[in-house]
């Protein structure tokens, strides 16, 4: 198996390919070998294009092998493969489970993604309260994390969860209070 994923990887580049573009070449060799660092970050570049075709099949296949190794930020990125459907079969449900592995391991962008479909009840039961209040912890969470897409932090996600607030509370805006009350019951564990 791992033949056939060095095959598929190394056919994955052209021949063209310029300097720049060694590094991902690099990190071709190190998926090949099993590094979950590198499967994760290889299927980042499928998903970008970075110096290989954009490819979110490509993408879903490398981050569920980075995924099955515990890598959390492929868990969220899988998971919004599955919501959205891209180049692979929709899958409400599993997106749920994956962002709420990773949102429960400290990932703030997972946070608001699994806030919202709890919200909305997509993929899961919906629970108004309950969604508010992820959105509202990953808000405080996003703050403390790095501003590093894989650390799944920072000011982007500090607007993306704040965005989602705002929406939320146009929608519901008497769940706020209790929404408060349940954020200090969610139970994450940011290592």
């Amino acid at each position: 198996m791992k033949w056939a994923l060095a095959i598929f990887l190394l056919l994955s580049f052209p021949a063209w390919a310029k300097e720049e573009c060694s590094e991902i070449q690099e990190t071709a060799i190190g998926a090949a070998l099993d590094d979950t660092t590198a499967i994760y970050n290889l299927g980042v570049g499928f998903y970008v294009g970075a110096c290989v075709e954009k490819s979110y099949r490509k993408a879903a296949y490398l981050w569920e092998k980075a995924a099955n190794a515990g890598v959390v930020p492929a868990k969220n990125n899988l998971g919004y493969l599955l919501f959205e459907g891209l180049e692979v079969k929709q899958d409400h449900r599993r997106a749920v489970l994956l962002w709420t592995e990773a949102a429960r391991a400290g990932h703030s962008e997972a946070q608001v993604h699994l806030g919202s479909a709890i919200f909305h009840g997509d993929g899961t039961e919906k629970d108004q309260v309950q969604g508010l209040a992820w959105i509202l912890y990953a808000i405080e969470s996003a703050k403390r994390r790095p501003d590093d897409p894989d650390g799944g932090g920072g000011e982007d996600i500090v607007r993306m969860a704040e965005a989602q607030k705002a929406e939320m509370l146009a929608i519901a805006p008497d769940v706020l209070p209790a929404a408060q009350a349940q954020v200090h019951r969610i139970v994450v564990d940011e290592r």
